[in-house]
């Protein structure tokens, strides 16, 4: 079951026609009335901000998945997510955890693995 959620991205995602996407989802999906943006916009304005998202439990494992950052150190995930006031992929992982901590964490939130 889709759900309401606020979610922002550490990467910038881009499409072949220039049209920038929050996440991997709205990037493959496909579909630019999601986009937030286009390169080629002189008036295009990037920030951190948290955006809206009604796909919440449908997130594309690249966005979601623990990963090493860029420096090596264990933990990263690509998009923080926030439901219901409650960061719920915090992106500060203890390397004790292991690799599927987001995922048990979101399953307390749907009941269902993204």
């Amino acid at each position: 079951m889709r759900s309401f959620a606020r979610c922002r991205t550490t990467v910038l995602l881009i499409n072949p026609e220039g049209y920038i996407f929050k996440c991997h989802h709205d990037l493959y999906e496909g579909n630019i009335k999601k986009a937030v943006g286009h390169i080629l916009d002189s008036n295009l304005r990037l920030s951190e901000e948290f955006r809206s998202c009604d796909n919440f439990g449908f997130c594309n494992p690249c966005d979601v998945q623990l990963k090493f950052d860029r420096f090596g150190n264990w933990g990263y995930s690509a998009v923080e997510i926030e439901k219901d006031g409650i960061l719920v992929n915090d992106n500060i992982m203890p390397e004790t955890w292991g690799p599927f901590t987001n995922h048990y964490k979101m399953q307390e939130f749907e009941g269902v693995i993204v």
